[in-house]
């Protein structure tokens, strides 16, 4: 009897002792495969990967849509506008050139020839400057707008001519317009907070044209004066240099026009075809090309979706009128991006130009309208963009190809720093370092 109780009570514990430890295998393996179904953000001893600067990450640009253009006829014409986007390049090695600009000077790029930049004399600013345009039929002088003063500087002799003068930095609006028939330039100017439209003449002589004006300035053609917009007519106005009343197209008394000032890129910009006919107008609410002679509006959808649709910050036509370089990019004030497009007109075909770098900042025509300079972020120094100059032919727009500037880079601003003479023989470039901001010539031969 008492060995049978034993004996029981041995079987009893056995099988507990075996419960506990299927129990502590069940736990063990539990945990094991809990472990197994969470990740860890980081291996031990792994780097820990950090966002890169804007200049090294890949942009993601918005898909464009169709776009369409628009007839104003009584049956409104709807004609697509076929969008293509070239192949992705091989990024273009980094142009990193030595004091000397070699490799690259003096070598064939895509069948030119780029000397050593060389500064022009007496354009060194220490508030920097917007190079305007040529002075029609020159490929020695150019319009240059300073902080405060506009000014043709010949790049030959560097003699500079003032044409005027404001008392507060940035106080001459963009885009004036010089006018050949007055031998002056038409440009906008703020005086207590109201928007005058001057006539700058040689000397700093001014004149006021028109005392109540607003951008944009359209000129309409040798001795027809000039487009503007009127505050207190609330619409476009045409005014010729003696102050007489332009007659302006019909087209252009309807033209949209903001409001009231708003952020950057507000008020409207334009770019005249070389033959006078279309004229783009654009800002960040939209863009469409107006036909000055018939009438005709096209309005072009660049992409993007409400309430950021893309919009062009920058547009450029070629020297046969032909196309239009334009710079793209996606909402206020801060951008992301900005991307090279190129607009076939009047076929309407719309090419985006892929390429490796976040934002394309200037752009320059060839005078054969087939190639295209433009200024690139390539890098970052004490916290400022640094720029470079490459070409592309766009008949092979996927082949880009670096063009000699200073080692330490161009300027990192939008726009006005960059141009290509009438005669092929001179591209101008923006240059900044540490003395401040002055002008560049690379003089240009064919291979």
């Amino acid at each position: 009897m008492k060995q049978t109780l034993i004996k029981k009570l041995k079987n009893f514990f056995s099988h507990i002792l075996t419960l506990l430890g299927l129990l502590v295998l069940g736990l063990i393996l539990a945990l094991f495969f809990s472990q197994r179904g969470v990740q860890s953000p980081t291996k031990q001893g792994a780097p820990v990967t950090t966002p890169a600067p804007a200049f090294q990450a890949a942009k993601e640009t918005p898909t464009p849509v169709v776009a369409a253009t628009i007839s104003p006829t009584a049956t409104s014409e709807v004609i697509p506008v076929i969008i293509t986007t070239f192949p992705t390049p091989t990024p273009a090695a980094s142009p990193s050139p030595t004091p000397t600009f070699e490799p690259l000077s003096d070598k064939p790029i895509m069948g030119f020839v780029f000397k050593p930049p060389q500064e022009v004399p007496n354009t060194r600013r220490p508030d920097g400057f917007d190079i305007i345009q040529w002075l029609p039929d020159r490929s020695e002088e150019v319009l240059l707008r300073g902080a405060y003063t506009l000014e043709t500087v010949n790049i030959l002799t560097g003699m500079v001519r003032l044409f005027a003068t404001v008392k507060d930095p940035g106080g001459i609006g963009e885009q004036p317009v010089w006018l050949s028939e007055a031998q002056g330039v038409a440009y906008f100017a703020w005086e207590a907070g109201q928007g005058k439209l001057f006539l700058g003449k040689e000397g700093a002589k001014t004149e006021i044209l028109l005392p109540d004006a607003e951008p944009p300035l359209i000129p309409l053609g040798e001795e027809k004066g000039i487009a503007t917009y009127s505050k207190n007519d609330k619409a476009m106005r045409g005014v010729l240099p003696n102050k007489q009343v332009a007659a302006l197209p019909a087209v252009l008394s309807n033209l949209p026009h903001p409001s009231k000032p708003g952020p950057p890129g507000t008020f409207h910009r334009v770019a005249v075809q070389p033959n006078n006919d279309w004229v783009a107008y654009y800002n960040i609410e939209g863009f469409q090309l107006v036909n000055i002679k018939t009438g005709e509006i096209q309005v072009i959808n660049l992409g993007g979706s409400a309430p950021t649709p893309l919009w062009a910050m920058e547009v450029k036509w070629s020297p046969d009128g032909q196309k239009l370089a334009l710079i793209v990019t996606q909402g206020p004030p801060s951008i992301s991006f900005s991307d090279l497009y190129i607009l076939e007109w009047p076929t309407g075909i719309l090419h985006k130009i892929d390429d490796a770098f976040p934002y394309i900042t200037d752009i320059a025509w060839a005078p054969d309208s087939k190639h295209l300079l433009f200024e690139a972020v390539i890098d970052q120094k004490d916290g400022m963009d640094v720029n470079a100059l490459y070409i592309t032919d766009l008949s092979t727009p996927s082949n880009i190809l670096p063009v000699p500037v200073p080692i330490e880079g161009l300027g990192s601003n939008f726009g006005g720093g960059l141009s290509w003479s009438t005669d092929g023989q001179t591209v101008l470039v923006k240059y900044a370092n540490d003395l401040g901001v002055a002008l560049y010539k690379i003089e240009v031969s064919l291979q």
